[in-house]
């Protein structure tokens, strides 16, 4: 997919692309490198950097950059052609986009800390998404401020808030709050499971009832997936249906969840308007939102992903409308 019409009043930009290491990406399939694959096109110069490479050295913020210079055909890792790496102070890029993937943990949040020591002070360096947002708003409980959207909850770290919670509604969805790509996630069914199952998981999830933990009422819709909607600066640029497999109530791309087209219904049109106001307001330039019987269960500002599989299944350029946010 490409864009034929280039526009001509576009001034380049030098833009940075902060990922986890190289040899951890599905390259072809990579949301990143299609972006990058985009904005070529457009014209921009691009650059890669592993996250690991964010330092401090002689009292100097710097990183390592590879100039990307080509991606081939098919963005696979062999026809991909990177420059030579250049220690960079980041401050000389126009933009950068932080896209490593979480857990949101010491490893995601510390290489920020060093970048905002340099770029606090320098207005003209853009951050997508922003420091702020990514500092301060949890994907996970984001959508408490989109009030009726978002599902009966619970977010705690004591036993007895957690454990009445699940003793009420019968059926709970219990997520770690700082991971994603459904990991740690757990549907705690008190049919199926004792009280004192109930409790071993919430204890291990809760690190011995110290960490918070998100308890969700569960959503029957799940069963037949949920939709992804992903928006540039507020406005709705693609959605899809992920789909779980089959007998399963959690979603995993990686284990045999499937992605297809979908419609919205009257509520989940309500609820997308809702949201892209909420993220215009907010001035969150790129998120992917999941919706489940119409309530927000899932924001992902930190590295909002399934570009090229959408592209895929919906026969759109979604890559083109992404990057706009360059002009």
């Amino acid at each position: 997919m490409t864009v034929k019409n280039i526009n001509k009043k576009t001034s380049q930009k030098s833009i940075l692309w902060i990922t986890d290491p190289w040899n951890t990406l599905d390259h072809p399939n990579d949301t990143t490198l299609r972006l990058i694959e985009e904005s070529l096109i457009c014209g921009h110069k691009n650059f890669w950097c592993d996250v690991k490479s964010i330092r401090i050295e002689n009292a100097e913020v710097k990183l390592n950059a590879f100039q990307v210079l080509s991606l081939g055909t098919s963005r696979i890792a062999d026809e991909i052609q990177l420059g030579q790496p250049k220690s960079w102070s980041p401050e000389k890029f126009t933009h950068i986009c932080y896209r490593t993937d979480p857990p949101v943990d010491h490893a995601y949040l510390l290489p920020l800390q060093i970048l905002n020591l340099k770029l606090r002070d320098h207005k003209k360096v853009k951050m997508i998404n922003s420091i702020e947002t990514l500092f301060s708003a949890n994907e996970k409980m984001e959508g408490l401020a989109l009030h009726k959207l978002f599902p009966m909850s619970v977010v705690s770290s004591e036993h007895e808030h957690l454990m009445r919670f699940c003793q009420r509604e019968g059926t709970t969805v219990l997520k770690p709050l700082f991971q994603a790509q459904s990991k740690g996630v757990k549907v705690l069914d008190s049919k199926k499971l004792t009280t004192r199952e109930i409790e071993g998981y919430l204890r291990s999830e809760t690190q011995n009832f110290q960490v918070p933990v998100i308890l969700q009422r569960f959503l029957p819709g799940i069963l037949k997936g949920e939709q992804r909607l992903w928006y540039v600066r507020g406005q709705l640029v693609g959605l899809a249906r992920k789909r779980p497999k089959s007998g399963q109530a959690v979603i995993n791309m990686d284990e045999g969840g499937t992605l297809v087209t979908t419609t919205l219904n009257v509520r989940e049109t309500k609820a997308a308007k809702q949201i892209g106001a909420y993220l215009k307001k907010q001035k969150i330039d790129w998120a992917a939102v999941d919706l489940i019987d119409g309530y927000v269960t899932d924001f992902n500002f930190t590295s909002p992903g399934l570009i090229p599989l959408m592209e895929k299944v919906t026969g759109k350029n979604l890559a083109a409308k992404i990057i706009s946010v360059f002009r």
